[in-house]
């Protein structure tokens, strides 16, 4: 199981999907993974994992690249389990 925070999110029309950044609690995310909010149900799949920033090594954080399924992005606050 897998348990993800979100802490930001950012919505570039230039990208494939969503970034997402934020805090694994639980598990690892992959490539292909769909994940849920566990509030709502919104499903988003995993479509890409950007490689760490100097800021997320240090904060023990992750961003994350989530496909555009017509749902909103996540918001802030929000924990994606799958």
């Amino acid at each position: 199981m897998v348990r993800f925070e979100v802490a930001e999110v950012w919505d570039l029309s230039t990208r494939g999907g969503f970034l997402v950044n934020g805090r694994t609690h639980k598990g690892v995310v992959a490539v292909g993974m769909a994940l849920r909010d566990e509030s709502t149900q919104r499903t988003w799949r995993v479509v890409g994992l950007q490689f760490p920033f100097p800021r997320e090594l240090e904060e023990g954080t992750r961003t994350l690249v989530l496909g555009r399924t017509g749902a909103e992005p996540p918001a802030p606050g929000t924990h994606l389990v799958g």
